[in-house]
């Protein structure tokens, strides 16, 4: 008996060693592939988790000399294909002064390194600053004026995505929404199609303001769209309108906008409110919310329609809680579904 405990004591030992050696040797390993591609000793790499984002299996801060970087590893789940694109897209950034400085990457596309930047994400506030609002329009202007050949990906295959979720999972909408989605579909076709190079996520969370300049983050939804309806969407949110609207397209295009530009833009900003009303109602619903009975559910959501007590998109804007990832409880998401399909609803087509 006395023989089988002390087994059992080393054989503990032996798996406790070996799982710390395996999990010292990934880091390791990590450090290695670092350092080979900043060419520097692997000592001198000394790593620190940032946290995970989509796509990533985590972000790591590190210096070299006095400078700081950022190690991107992307998950295993990521395609070989998308961790190219998005390397792709890192270095025209890079290149065209509208992001991160590119560093380099590991030979099997793993990981990318790019230079810190020390700024922060936008605020609602910001975009009341006449200086930061035309840089931003010039900074966009640069990332639609980049000549890259990519897949398109359009806001109306996006939100088709959506819808086809939500009927799938069958979550509650409003009672009109399957007809909004049907004259959303066709004020989308016969939108003019200005193909450009577009981000397709420009909300103040993907927009860093540094000391000098303005920079964009995570390219990963970048692809092939309509220059309008980014336009709509980075003034839908980030709050730029009235006065605010016409300084920023007229720095955009260089002179004020024609009274056609003006509505095209006015109607990419009501086509943005569905797509984002979409966007909530598809994550709004908890699997206890799905034991109510469905028709009881869209009438909680169409009372709320009628009711005072759902803010205005433009106010979650100004108290920058829109895009705050941390409220993720399905009460504000849907609050915020149904606030910017009431924006839908009331945004004139024309």
């Amino acid at each position: 008996m006395q023989f089988f405990k002390g087994f059992l004591l080393i054989l503990f030992v032996i798996t406790a060693i070996t799982r710390t050696f395996h999990v010292n040797c990934k880091d390791v390993n990590l450090a290695e592939i670092t350092a080979k591609v900043m060419d520097v000793r692997p000592q001198k790499i000394k790593l620190s988790k940032l946290g995970n984002w989509k796509g990533l299996a985590g972000k790591y801060a590190f210096s070299v000399g006095k400078k700081k970087y950022v190690l991107n590893v992307f998950s295993k789940t990521k395609v070989d294909a998308a961790r190219k694109e998005e390397i792709e897209l890192t270095r025209i950034f890079s290149e065209c002064g509208i992001g991160a400085s590119f560093i380099g990457k590991a030979a099997d596309n793993s990981m990318y390194v790019v230079e810190f930047l020390n700024g922060k994400t936008a605020k609602f506030e910001n975009f009341h600053d006449e200086k930061i609002l035309k840089t931003l329009a010039n900074v966009l202007k640069k990332l639609h004026k980049c000549k890259v050949i990519m897949r398109e990906k359009r806001q109306a295959s996006y939100v088709k995505k959506l819808c086809q979720n939500i009927a799938k999972r069958k979550t509650a909408v409003p009672s009109s929404f399957w007809e909004s989605y049907e004259k959303y579909k066709k004020l989308s076709n016969n939108f003019e199609m200005y193909m450009v190079l577009c981000h397709n996520n420009l909300n103040p969370q993907n927009i860093i303001i540094l000391s000098d300049k303005i920079v964009f983050i995570n390219p990963g939804s970048c692809g092939i769209a309509n220059l309008f309806q980014e336009l709509g969407y980075v003034t839908l949110s980030n709050g730029i309108n009235g006065h605010n609207l016409d300084i920023f397209l007229k720095e955009y295009f260089g002179r004020p906008p024609d009274m056609e530009e003006f509505k095209t833009v006015k109607l990419a900003q009501k086509l943005a409110c569905f797509a984002m009303s979409a966007a909530f109602f598809d994550h709004s619903e908890s699997k206890k919310d799905k034991e109510i009975k469905m028709k009881d559910r869209v009438n909680a959501i169409d009372e709320a329609l009628k009711s005072a007590n759902i803010l205005p998109i433009s106010t979650l804007i100004e108290k920058n809680t829109l895009t705050n990832p941390k409220l993720r409880k399905k009460n504000y998401i849907r609050k915020a579904a149904i606030g910017f399909y009431k924006n839908w609803l009331e945004l004139p087509e024309k």
